[in-house]
């Protein structure tokens, strides 16, 4: 089993209203920009950051520890001294997060709307049925956005605006 140096100066009187996952692995091209996407959010609510590098070889831990320094009540870091793999990763950060609601953002990946957070969790709360949500996504390949075809014509597929886990097995078993 790997030891995990957790970097954690957050005060933990305040409760946690989102936690954000967010694994890394030789992202220290992207990692900046995803922890600047979640460092800009305007949510009505206390925001805690949960990053762990996966031993990357490049310069993201040094990245992550950089913007930990700079931000030390809201960013947690988890730095496992040996490669988990990605989703021995995953469930280990995933088992650390305290909030209320859990959102996902890989460190390759970033946010461009500094209300997301806010639309996502008055969605969760105006509607409690609902255990999840998500939204479109853009892909951004060699310098070009594009439109995310891989899970919309699926979900239009169904002709409704929500979903249920039935739906979500018969939309993998489609693929």
């Amino acid at each position: 089993m790997s030891v995990i140096q957790e970097i954690d100066a957050t005060d933990d009187q305040a409760p946690v209203l989102v936690s954000v996952c967010m694994i890394a692995y030789r992202h220290g091209q992207f990692i900046a920009d995803a922890i600047d996407g979640v460092l800009a959010q305007n949510l009505k609510g206390r925001i805690e950051l949960l990053v762990s590098d996966d031993v990357s070889p490049d310069d993201t831990r040094e990245i992550c520890r950089r913007y930990q320094s700079q931000n030390p009540d809201r960013i947690r870091l988890l730095l496992p001294e040996s490669n988990l793999g990605m989703m021995p990763n995953f469930l280990q950060t995933l088992s650390k997060c305290k909030g209320r609601y859990i959102a996902l953002c890989d460190g390759d990946d970033y946010w461009t709307d500094p209300r997301k957070l806010q639309k996502q969790v008055d969605f969760l709360e105006a509607n409690p049925d609902h255990a999840l949500c998500f939204h479109k996504a853009q892909i951004l390949v060699n310098g070009t956005l594009t439109e995310d075809h891989i899970a919309e014509p699926r979900f239009a597929a169904l002709g409704r605006s929500s979903v249920d886990i039935l739906d979500l097995g018969w939309l993998s078993s489609k693929q």
